[in-house]
């Protein structure tokens, strides 16, 4: 059995917490369910890119997801969370503009995934527990050492569709038929 680990949570609130540790048990259920990992393992991915070359591979990716596998660790069959909740912004200071686009952001390896205010506070509002699933997952799919095309994200790519897939699994769990976007 897959664990998730919310290993340290920056800069937020008492909703903000709550919903966090929600959020991460309902990422539990969903990555050890066998449609989650049927579904990543049936996936098209447009685009595969990982630091270490040895998992920019189709096989690698579920393998990576089960033994929970952040770049550069050893398996420990945990996905290990450090979410740090910050406002992202445009431009610099005069002239900065609140970003209310950018959901989140890591470096590949992380370890640290950066959550925008603005999401979570919304996700929050509308108690909307499968968008931080898919968002966080896609994110620990970057410290996994996964990466975008470029600078721009493709639908497709390895983060996107495993997080897309985890939000549509979330909210058929939470008993809403709602699907944001195909999952293959």
């Amino acid at each position: 059995m897959l664990k998730v680990t919310l290993h340290s949570l920056a800069n937020a609130g008492v909703k903000q917490t709550a919903y966090v540790k929600q959020a991460v048990a309902l990422m539990a259920e969903v990555v050890n369910c066998t449609k989650f990992r049927a579904l990543v393992n049936e996936a098209k991915f447009t685009y595969i890119s990982n630091v270490d070359r040895n998992r920019a591979n189709k096989n690698a990716i579920l393998q990576c997801l089960v033994e929970g596998r952040e770049l550069g660790s050893a398996p420990d069959n945990e996905i290990n969370l450090r979410i740090n909740l910050r406002n992202f912004y445009y431009g610099f200071r005069p002239f900065r503009v609140l970003n209310k686009t950018t959901v989140g952001a890591t470096d590949p390896g992380g370890p640290v995934i950066d959550t925008n205010y603005y999401h979570i506070n919304y996700w929050i509002q509308t108690g909307d527990l499968a968008s931080g699933v898919g968002h966080w997952l896609h994110e620990w799919m970057h410290v996994a050492g996964y990466t975008h095309e470029h600078t721009s994200g493709d639908a497709g790519d390895v983060a996107y569709k495993v997080g897309s897939i985890a939000e549509n699994i979330a909210w058929e769990m939470q008993g809403s038929r709602r699907v944001l976007t195909p999952v293959i």
